[in-house]
């Protein structure tokens, strides 16, 4: 069974200026990104929790960010195998229908190792679940801590060039300390994204054809399982890729504090 849930009751008199759909995989520091956003603890993470945290279904929080009233829905790993085939149909259904009011974005939350081909087939299920408009309107969102801010450059350098296409230009790093001038930041490259290519989620005036919900679904599960059964071969070797930068990154960071 799928759950969501309201944190802040939606003001059904006025739209939000901006929905914020946070995607990734589990652990990759979701809420927490929702939280720095809106500047509060709206969600719950696995820090603050006495167990382990796994999240049921879509929560959503509002608050007003900058001058603008953003709506932020959470949401749980729909790139895993946790959630079964109704619930993933449920879940699809439940985070359009939260996001359908006003402009919208989806964030992609990354960690410094996921950025590789397997995005790819991220954004397909993306593209799959929430219309082709989607990935036009979709934004990664690279969560990092423990890293000296003045190697940003180099990682953004090595970043972009490891992202897909889609997201070569479409990317933000965010360190997870909570600093609120990184959301003005993150909102100054949303909003120049929307204007740039004038995406919106679908409203209920404005639905172009979609495929049946069910075929969505077996489409959706079948990219997810392609997803977890890539090549291992290629997976380690990524992970061997970044562990030897995160070590040349941190070498940097040793040799400007002793010099």
């Amino acid at each position: 069974m799928v759950f969501f849930f309201y944190t802040e009751s939606r003001d059904s008199k006025r739209s939000p200026d901006l929905n914020i759909v946070l995607l990734g995989k589990r652990g990759v520091g979701k809420s927490s990104c929702g939280n720095t956003i809106l500047g509060r603890e709206a969600f719950e993470t696995r820090a603050s929790s006495s167990s382990d945290h796994l999240m049921l279904g879509s929560e959503m929080s509002s608050g007003h960010v900058r001058g603008k009233r953003l709506v932020v829905i959470d949401t749980p790993d729909l790139f895993g195998s946790q959630l079964t085939h109704d619930d993933l149909q449920k879940e699809i259904a439940t985070i359009t229908s939260l996001s359908s009011s006003g402009p919208c974005v989806f964030l992609l939350v990354i960690t410094l190792r996921e950025v590789g081909p397997d995005l790819e087939g991220m954004l397909a299920i993306i593209q799959e679940a929430f219309g082709e408009k989607a990935v036009d309107s979709t934004m990664a969102l690279i969560t990092l801590s423990g890293v000296d801010e003045k190697n940003i450059s180099l990682i953004t350098n090595r970043a972009s060039k490891r992202l897909p296409k889609p997201l070569r230009d479409k990317f933000v790093v965010l360190f997870r300390d909570n600093r609120q001038d990184q959301v003005s930041n993150l909102l100054e490259n949303i909003e120049a994204m929307l204007e740039k290519n004038k995406s919106f989620c679908e409203t209920a005036n404005e639905k172009p054809p979609v495929k049946p919900k069910s075929q969505v679904v077996k489409l959706f599960q079948a990219m997810k399982t392609e997803l977890e059964d890539g090549p291992k071969q290629e997976r380690e070797s990524r992970g061997n890729i970044w562990k030897e930068e995160e070590g040349e990154i941190r070498c940097l960071q040793f040799y400007r504090c002793k010099y």
